[in-house]
């Protein structure tokens, strides 16, 4: 509940009709940088909402631990990439290698089921992926 309560909150953020702007304008930019945060704040309540529920199991804890630790470095990527865009510099959004491809896999794994969840709903959001230049 706690990850499609805020999946609601980040789609309800932005009108993306128009589709992707391949040559933003400053403002643009700007603009898209205030979305990004938005939608990480969203994103890092989500995150601390999960970690306060209690677990009565050292196991679990491991797990919550390595989901957390890797889905905080997702968040700094975030922040890192919104930065970026403030200094009006229109560059890709990269996150950081972890275990020989992008966090984002990592916990891509435990939301997806592949080490035992079931939780698709708190995957980390795929919207910043386009951010290229023709």
């Amino acid at each position: 509940e706690i990850c499609v309560d805020a999946q609601k909150e980040r789609a309800a953020l932005v009108d993306t009709s128009e589709g992707y702007i391949t040559d933003p304008t400053p403002e643009q930019m700007r603009q898209r940088a205030d979305i990004v945060d938005k939608a990480t704040d969203i994103i890092e309540a989500m995150l601390d909402d999960i970690m306060a529920i209690p677990v009565d199991n050292d196991d679990d804890r491991t797990r919550l631990a390595t989901f957390e630790e890797n889905y905080r470095i997702v968040i700094a990527d975030r922040r890192r990439y919104t930065a970026t865009l403030r200094e009006l510099k229109f560059e890709p959004y990269n996150e950081t290698i972890v275990g020989g491809g992008p966090v984002s896999n990592v916990v891509l794994d435990f939301t997806a089921g592949v080490k035992g969840n079931d939780v698709p709903e708190c995957s980390p959001p795929g919207e910043l992926g386009g951010d290229i230049r023709p």
